[in-house]
């Protein structure tokens, strides 16, 4: 190798770290607005429990309020919580009780991923996409709002599927997200449970997260914390562990 190609090659890993710097920066100030504290507080390693009005206020895109949102990062052993005022967190309360759910920070898409396969869908697969959602998710009492959301995805080019013999079956989209959506992007997965264990869900998030990294953004994942399928397939996509986090409704 010619010292040029060293040059370049050491060049392409500073800029990929520097990527994954700036993401984890992005993932820390996600989680301060989630906290309602500044950035400058997550990084001291030191916890704290910041009462605050925010948490009793309803966030979009979530059905449930979060009276009691922690987040303890890994690594670490600082627990930094937010809680509605009237609520008192004892001290030692979260040794006590694991986490809810684990969230992970994007570091480098896993090459060995052929997403070829997904493709980005647009306005003339919409119906696809209802009759993907019905089946999907039946316990829906009403799939109306279901073409309004698919616009909206489609036109933020977040809405990446795979069609199985001129069918829809797995799909991987991102809601906006409560705090800087216009920075963060939270995949979620859905594949029919008749076309599991093809690779497919790997392949429709590693296209959907691909197309979000041309343009800038910073994906983020989080999942129920014993649900190991789903961290699984976040780190073969390319994830690495933040922290856990502790979303609880009341206490």
């Amino acid at each position: 190798m010619c010292a040029g190609q060293v040059r370049q090659q050491n060049r392409t890993s500073n800029e990929r770290a520097d990527h994954v710097s700036n993401r984890y920066d992005n993932i820390l100030r996600f989680q301060a607005a989630w906290l309602d504290v500044p950035l400058e507080r997550l990084y001291e390693d030191k916890g704290f429990v910041n009462p605050t009005k925010t948490r009793g206020e309803k966030i979009p895109g979530y059905a449930k309020l979060f009276q009691v949102y922690a987040l303890r990062m890994e690594g670490s052993e600082a627990i930094y919580a937010a809680c509605v005022p009237e609520i008192k967190i004892k001290p030692g309360m979260f040794e006590k009780i694991k986490p809810t759910s684990a969230c992970l920070y994007f570091d480098n898409l896993n090459p060995s991923i052929d997403f070829s396969r997904a493709r980005a869908l647009e306005e003339s697969d919409i119906k696809a996409f209802v009759q993907f959602h019905q089946k999907a998710y039946p316990e829906c009492k009403t799939h109306d709002w279901i073409p309004d959301f698919a616009r909206g995805s489609i036109a933020q080019e977040r809405l990446f599927g795979i069609f199985e013999g001129g069918r829809l079956v797995s799909v991987a989209d991102a809601p906006t997200t409560p705090y800087l959506p216009e920075v963060i992007v939270e995949p979620g997965i859905f594949t029919l449970p008749e076309h599991r264990k093809k690779g497919y869900a790997a392949i429709a998030c590693a296209a959907l997260v691909h197309a979000q990294l041309q343009k800038g953004m910073t994906p983020y994942w989080s999942c129920a914390a014993d649900n190991a399928a789903s961290i699984a397939l976040a780190k073969h996509l390319g994830f690495k562990p933040f922290g856990g986090l502790w979303r609880l409704e009341r206490i």
